[in-house]
């Protein structure tokens, strides 16, 4: 077969409407295409439809060019650049070809090293026994939650 262009797409409505277009020359119901491109049951009706209740994400988007048998080819679009060229700012980039970077050293000496250390692990253990206060007071308070109350003695009733 010979590739011909079909249409111009410059939207998303106009890839939905030259998708619906494809599948109805081709013969096929959209439920077919849910099959053929692995997509969920009625989920192309939902991206093809009038009123779309989803978009085109990268999964979807591959699948049904894939089941339409299309592929897209990017073109410079004049008009359009036209009509924006003179908000395109043009990048600036510094001229670094002469001067030499500087490169920036720390060196971390031994002690300052043990120090940071031995300030973690305080930290650490302090956190460690918190969380094991915490805990206790939690074991209490369910403890006494759960514990059964105790009997009192009730005053005898007597039949008059």
């Amino acid at each position: 077969m010979t590739e011909h262009p079909l249409a111009v797409v410059r939207t998303t409505d106009d890839l939905r409407a030259i998708l619906r277009a494809r599948f109805t020359e081709l013969g096929v119901s959209l439920e077919t295409v849910d099959y053929v491109a692995g997509l969920p049951t009625r989920y192309t009706a939902k991206l093809l439809g009038l009123q779309p209740s989803k978009s085109f994400g990268p999964i979807s988007f591959e699948a049904l060019l894939g089941a339409a048998g299309l592929k897209l080819l990017v073109l410079e679009d004049a008009e359009a650049l036209d009509r924006v060229r003179t908000r395109l700012v043009p990048l600036q980039r510094i001229d670094s070809s002469g001067a030499r970077r500087r490169r920036v050293i720390i060196k971390f000496r031994h002690e300052f090293m043990r120090e940071i250390g031995k300030l973690g692990g305080q930290k650490s253990y302090a956190n460690a026994l918190r969380r094991k206060a915490i805990s206790e007071a939690r074991r209490q308070a369910a403890l006494k939650r759960w514990q059964k109350p105790e009997a009192t003695e009730s005053p005898a009733v007597t039949a008059p």
